[in-house]
């Protein structure tokens, strides 16, 4: 049996985390990837987890600047891998006859191996209060810290 729309969705997504786990050497307990598509604007981030703590990807370089590279090409490269692989979905979504996401939120535990993702499907950086992904970001690095100190 041939690939289906899933496998082909599974695989972009794969990739995003694979090109996060990349950009941080390897060196990272937990990835997570945010991807926007809405009112065709595309943007990505990715923030990470390390040591029980969450770190943006710009700040990777003030745990270990031996181990990271956060220089600005290096950040430039990740997120137009990301912003790429955003657009290879909406693709495949429309091909498929599916509806596009406005916002995937991927995460990977790299000990666990374990993978997970979350869709939305209705505006979600146009009803922030400046309207801009960042923000939408920040947030969910926030709640990630929270998480974390909940479970200290």
């Amino acid at each position: 049996m041939g690939k289906v729309f899933e496998d082909y969705l599974s695989d972009i997504q794969k990739d995003m985390v694979s090109i996060c786990l990349e950009y941080a050497n390897y060196k990272v307990d937990k990835v997570l990837v945010y991807a926007s598509n809405e009112n065709n604007v595309i943007s990505s981030d990715c923030f990470f987890e390390i040591n029980h703590s969450i770190v943006k990807k710009s700040k990777l370089k003030e745990i270990d600047s031996a181990l990271y590279d956060t220089s600005a090409q290096r950040q430039i490269a990740c997120l137009k891998a990301l912003t790429n692989d955003i657009k290879e979905i909406a693709a495949l979504c429309r091909d498929n006859n599916q509806p596009v996401p406005t916002e995937i939120r991927l995460f990977y535990d790299v000990q666990t191996k374990k993978a997970g993702a979350n869709y939305q499907y209705d505006p979600v950086v146009a009803k922030t209060k400046n309207g801009i992904s960042e923000d939408v970001v920040n947030d969910w690095i926030e709640e990630e810290r929270s998480k974390l100190k909940v479970g200290s």
